[in-house]
Parts: structure tokens; C-alpha cells; sequence
């Protein structure tokens, strides 16, 4: 006497892992991702330079205007005070970025940059909006 077995229904691979993994990844590569400053000053958006990152660098907004941001201090004296400080207590030797304004007055961030680099120890980098 011979018995039949019944039938098995075919294994369904489901994507639910592949699904897990993906969110997965999508969280932390939001998490692990960098949040840029926003400045408080109307500044034309940068555009983004490849290079090799020290950490996160020390940035100082400038307006079309000339007006300077660092923090949150908005006022000449007090910003570049705040910024001579921090560039003295930088254990990293981070870089110094200068975030400007295509409108802005090149020969007044060429006196930031004469007026800081004796406190900077790294290297300083010039951000402009290419028109």
C-alpha cells in the first residue's frame, strides 16, 4: 500500500527583510548625516567643495552687506572676539570657512582673513556663491 504525501505549497520568498534592512540604513544614514549651519544673514546658498574634512570646521557667514555671523553673533566686534576665542581654544586645528555672498566686498574678507590667520591653525577656506 503506498501513501501519498500531500502537497506542500511552494515557499513564497517575501521582501519584508530586505524591507527592514532598507529602513534600517535609511535611519541611520539620517542620523549619522551632517547638519549644516543655516546663517541668520540673507546670503546666497553655497556651493558644495570636495575635499578631505577635518571634523567640523568653524564657519563665519558674510553678507552682501558685510555683515558678519559666527554663533549666533551678528555684531562686528562681538563676532570677531567670539571667533578669535574659539580659534585659540581649537585643540583640532580646524579649519576656518568664510561663508560670503557673491555681493559681498572682497577686500573687506581679505582684512577677515589678515585679521584672523594669525589665530588660525588650520587651514582658512573661502566659500562663494559662483554666478
Amino acid at each position: 500500500m503506498q501513501i501519498d504525501e500531500p502537497e506542500r505549497p511552494a515557499i513564497r520568498e517575501t521582501i519584508l527583510p530586505m524591507i527592514n534592512v532598507v529602513f534600517l540604513l535609511l535611519i541611520f544614514l539620517m542620523m549619522m548625516g551632517r547638519i549644516a549651519e543655516k546663517p541668520d544673514l540673507d546670503i546666497n546658498a553655497v556651493e558644495s567643495v570636495a575635499g578631505e574634512e577635518k571634523g567640523a570646521s568653524l564657519t563665519l557667514f558674510v553678507s552682501n552687506d558685510g555683515q558678519l555671523q559666527f554663533a549666533s553673533d551678528h555684531q562686528r566686534d562681538v563676532v570677531l572676539e567670539t571667533l578669535k576665542q574659539a580659534l585659540i581654544a581649537d585643540e583640532e586645528a580646524r579649519d576656518l570657512v568664510i561663508r560670503a555672498d557673491a555681493g559681498a566686498d572682497f577686500s573687506g574678507i581679505l582684512e577677515l582673513v589678515r585679521i584672523l590667520r594669525p589665530y588660525c591653525k588650520g587651514a582658512i577656506k573661502l566659500e562663494v556663491l559662483r554666478k
